[in-house]
């Protein structure tokens, strides 16, 4: 009967893998949730936690490298919802400022609202 061993897990073997393993998931939790006032704390931190793993060697690193990239894919995504948000702020915005519209020929024209050319009636 062979018995499977589960391999142990590189960062539980050093309190500095330990740490930014802690690190990065608290990075992805506060991601994940929106928290992104917390992820400037957490950026000095994790900075200082990479500083320390200068003295490691390469081949313990790599069990973290998935929670590293995986946080970098949930920045970028949060990124990308961040400007299309702004980007849409900006037309609804500027749709409240101007209008486009047609001439007979089919040529668009911009006009402003805040433009004295536009008459109201009452």
């Amino acid at each position: 009967m062979t018995s499977h061993i589960a391999a142990p897990d590189p960062a539980a073997e050093d309190p500095r893998l330990l740490a930014l393993r802690d690190l990065l998931n608290d990075e992805r939790i506060a991601i994940r949730t929106g928290d992104f006032a917390r992820l400037g704390d957490l950026v000095a931190r994790k900075e200082k936690a990479m500083a320390d793993m200068q003295a490691l060697p390469a081949s313990r690193i790599p069990a973290l490298r998935n929670r590293i990239e995986e946080n970098q894919r949930l920045i970028e995504a949060a990124l990308n919802g961040f400007r299309s948000a702004r980007s849409r702020i900006d037309q609804i915005a500027a749709s409240v400022r101007s209008c486009t519209t047609y001439d007979r020929n089919g040529q668009s024209q911009q006009i402003s609202l805040d433009s004295p050319a536009i008459e109201r009636r009452a």
